[in-house]
């Protein structure tokens, strides 16, 4: 699974003395953080005389239907302009948001059969109990909203694939809490009393190790969907472009 943070670049255009007091700080949609994809939107603005941006739209966009439009439109709101006056008020203010993510799937380690000792029957009874309770059974769409942003279109095609490639989680919280926790920790975790301890990263690679996928799911994801649909970015027309 990958972990991604996403670096906002932008490239701007206004009036002459004009420059970002609060440069728009968008955030990526979850579908196209989930798979790595990059995204550039090109906006144009009005700009106010206390430095707001309004009637703020989309000259161009790419790749579309992973909701970058929505969310760098969403930016502008707490965006500020310094140097607006009553005399450059109202000019157009250009820029592009460009969206980049980082891939770390590397750090994902590799499946391998779990070697500690196998949980009773009654400690797994619990811990599914325990897993119903918490809602961590809930279709895994609802849970982990990893559709945010994509064309409601290309959800119903996606989802499927998306639950092919990720680990059954119901099955994993279950196995995780049996392995770990005692049957006396279990009981007073499903009569709303936590454990002492905590587990560590180190804790859920051991007790999930036999649950790790054997590719990384977003990298199966992304390859499925970039087959099906445009993942590349396309340059905006020439005459379109802001400077940089």
């Amino acid at each position: 699974m990958s972990l991604v943070a996403v670096a906002v670049a932008i490239a701007f255009q206004a009036p002459p003395d004009v420059e970002w007091a609060q440069r728009p700080q968008p955030e990526c949609p979850q579908f196209a953080c989930f798979i790595s994809a990059a995204g550039d939107v090109q906006l144009v603005c009005q700009s106010t005389s206390d430095g707001r941006l309004e009637d703020c739209r989309v000259t161009h966009a790419s790749p579309h239907g992973l909701g970058y439009e929505d969310a760098a439109l969403a930016s502008t709101s707490a965006a500020r302009l310094r140097g607006v006056s009553a005399e450059n008020a109202g000019g157009a203010t250009r820029f592009t948001i460009r969206f980049r993510a980082a891939d770390y799937a590397d750090i994902i380690p590799k499946r391998r059969p779990y070697a500690g000792p196998e949980p009773s029957a009654r400690a797994k009874e619990i811990a599914a109990d325990i897993v119903i309770a918490m809602g961590a059974d809930a279709p895994m769409d609802d849970a982990f909203q990893l559709l945010g942003g994509l064309d409601p279109e290309r959800q119903r095609v996606v989802a499927p694939w998306v639950r092919e490639a990720m680990p059954d989680l119901k099955q994993m919280a279950v196995a995780f809490f049996s392995r770990y926790l005692t049957e006396v920790e279990l009981e007073g975790l499903l009569e709303g009393r936590f454990p002492d301890r905590e587990p560590s990263i180190t804790d859920l690679k051991y007790y999930l190790s036999d649950f790790m996928p054997d590719e990384d799911p977003a990298l199966v994801v992304r390859a499925r969907y970039c087959a099906a649909y445009e993942c590349e970015i396309t340059p905006p027309p020439e005459t379109d472009t802001p400077a940089p």
